[in-house]
């Protein structure tokens, strides 16, 4: 980590000597936007994140993913507030030299060094392997890991389409700020500091949702939040406060879209791979950044679109996002909808959440006192349970397919030796992929509350 932060400070004296200056000056006015954003994004941060992301699951357990993942992001845009907060001061109080004021952020990245020290050390996963200057190759043999990995690289490309929207959505506030509301370019910057402010606080209620595992079930919802906003920028009343709310749920969605996918990648990614894994997905990350200037510049430029009209394009676009990621996570989603709904309508006590694995196959023997134990035991932990049911219940004409999509496995007294063998299979099946199989042993609801004798 520490030769990170010391290459981070030779990158920022290089933009202490007025990079993006030069790009005015080379490329003019409209195309400094574009620039500038790349700049800011790439002082350094593609050298971290492989770092950052990948040491997190070797100073915490798997239990703490989404907590510590919540936490990183929360803190990463509460600095971009801060940072932004302090740009104007510092060039006020430098008499507007602002290579003087870039030198402060030099100031601040020696104490980030000095920090990096008290990180605890790891063990290098793969110390065998040397260090390769073939780029282009080393990339091709990372995306071929993820190929065999659907899941894997669905979040990787998540977390990619996230980069994308928010350099997209920087580069497009500022001209949205100027056109419709009439704010000079420095007061549209502040826009973005409220969506950082969204993203921070999403990423904290992602956390608070997923609890002790990794809660997929918001990734639609922050997709949709995601989708809604940014058409709602072009479609909603151009009023100052309207704008404002819907670009801080644009940040919550963000956040909530953004976490559980960063805290997937470090449970499932082999550890042996896991830094190649995150390199792959942080060059994918950051050519999202390149297609976002490049995409604001054609919709600005050649095709003379207006910042609420580019908004409405990535809003399509994200809507597109969203059906993936419903066709991918469906039943993520109606679990979680279901727990939601659950704890909004009853009361639930818990006792010994602890005793139950965050990982690996199990068993749930439960009782049966009403029609809702199923929703109040997914409403009790974070994981995906199978439930065996009744076949006739299963066979209902309008609940098969919400049964089939939560994996429900059908099972009846009256079924012969084939069938019952089959359902076994499938809950043993179940259980060696991981999953938690549910069997309510009495077979029928009791009458007194008492528990009757298992069938």
């Amino acid at each position: 980590m520490q030769p990170l932060v010391i290459l981070q400070l030779l990158i920022l004296l290089l933009l202490a000597n007025g990079t993006p200056v030069i790009a005015k000056r080379v490329w003019g006015h409209r195309f400094s936007y574009p620039l500038d954003g790349g700049v800011r994004f790439l002082d350094g941060q593609p050298l971290f994140g492989p770092s950052k992301y990948g040491i997190v699951p070797e100073l915490v357990s798997r239990k703490q993913l989404s907590k510590a993942n919540s936490l990183l992001e929360a803190f990463t845009y509460l600095a971009i507030i801060l940072g932004s907060a302090l740009a104007s001061f510092l060039v006020q109080l430098s008499n507007s030299s602002y290579r003087t004021a870039a030198l402060s952020c030099i100031a601040f990245s020696l104490i980030g060094l000095a920090a990096s020290w008290k990180i605890e050390r790891t063990a290098p996963a793969d110390s065998t392997r040397k260090l390769s200057f073939r780029f282009l190759s080393e990339m091709k043999d990372s995306l071929s890991i993820l190929r065999h990995d659907g899941y894997l690289l669905t979040s990787i490309l998540g977390s990619a389409y996230f980069l994308f929207l928010g350099a997209f959505a920087q580069i497009n506030l500022i001209p949205f700020g100027m056109q419709v509301h009439g704010l000079t370019q420095e007061q549209s910057g502040y826009l973005f500091l409220v969506a950082a402010l969204g993203i921070g606080l999403g990423s904290l209620l992602a956390g608070r949702l997923s609890g002790r595992t990794v809660e997929f079930g918001v990734v639609p919802l922050g997709a949709l939040g995601l989708a809604l906003c940014t058409c709602g920028l072009f479609g909603l009343p151009d009023n100052l406060s309207i704008h404002l709310a819907l670009i801080l749920l644009l940040g919550i969605s963000a956040g909530l879209f953004l976490v559980p996918l960063h805290a997937f990648v470090q449970f499932r990614a082999p550890r042996e791979n896991l830094g190649r894994i995150l390199a792959a997905g942080s060059f994918l990350s950051w050519c999202g950044v390149l297609i976002a200037s490049a995409l604001s510049t054609f919709l600005s430029g050649p095709l003379s679109f207006t910042a609420a009209q580019s908004f409405l394009v990535l809003g399509l676009l994200t809507f597109g996002l969203t059906l993936v990621t419903l066709w991918v996570l469906p039943d993520f989603l109606l679990r979680f909808l279901g727990v939601v709904l659950t704890r909004l309508c009853y009361r639930v006590s818990i006792t010994g959440k602890t005793n139950l694995s965050t990982e690996g196959g199990a068993l749930l023997v439960a009782n049966h006192v009403s029609w809702v134990d199923a929703l109040i035991l997914l409403a009790c932990g974070q994981r995906r349970i199978h439930f065996i049911m009744e076949r006739s219940i299963f066979n209902t004409r309008f609940l098969r397919p919400l049964f089939q999509l939560m994996g429900a496995i059908p099972i009846s007294s009256g079924d012969g030796r084939k069938a019952m063998v089959a359902s076994f299979r499938q809950a043993r099946q179940a259980l060696d992929d991981g999953f938690l199989v549910c069997i309510f042993a009495e077979g029928a609801l009791t009458r007194n509350g008492q528990l009757n004798p298992f069938k």
